[in-house]
């Protein structure tokens, strides 16, 4: 789908842990999206582009277009990417591309938790040309850092059970 408006939401430091039956991130039907600063895990498959028009709106892996990034991110899923026969391109290589994303396993503890010390909890940086002053760059990939449990006192959790 070329239509105009396109989809073009922003994601950053956000936590996806699945089950191995699902696919973690369907990018199809021409959508774009930044997504920065985020882990994948758990999942069957990590990521998957269908559709010509997603292809076309996220470039290649050797001129990525700015619409369709994802950017200092982690996958860890039984198969990291879905490559299909008839893709425009590697999806794999294209997320390579972006210089700072990793295949790597988070070692989430406590089901959401990073453990301490982990090389993914400082340095990481967030676009602002991209993704503008509404963003709080956090320093760290995923949803939750070192010390920094935003769900305190706002949500009711039980991870021990």
């Amino acid at each position: 789908n070329d239509a105009q408006p396109r989809s073009l939401p922003k994601i950053a430091n956000a936590t996806f842990i699945g089950r191995p039956d699902t696919t973690g991130a369907t990018l199809r039907r021409g959508t774009g999206a930044n997504i920065t600063n985020a882990i994948f895990s758990g999942f069957g498959k990590c990521l998957d582009i269908d559709s010509d028009a997603t292809f076309a709106a996220a470039g290649s892996p050797d001129a990525l277009s700015g619409t369709l990034t994802i950017q200092n991110s982690i996958v860890n899923c039984a198969t990291n990417f879905d490559e299909e026969d008839g893709d425009a391109w590697s999806v794999a290589a294209w997320f390579n591309a972006a210089g700072s994303n990793q295949e790597l396993d988070p070692a989430l503890e406590n089901v959401l938790f990073p453990p301490a010390n982990a090389d993914y909890l400082q340095g990481a940086e967030l676009d602002r040309v991209r993704f503008g002053a509404f963003f709080q760059n956090l320093g760290h990939i995923g949803a939750f850092g070192e010390g920094h449990v935003w769900t305190a006192g706002c949500t009711l959790q039980n991870f021990n059970r």
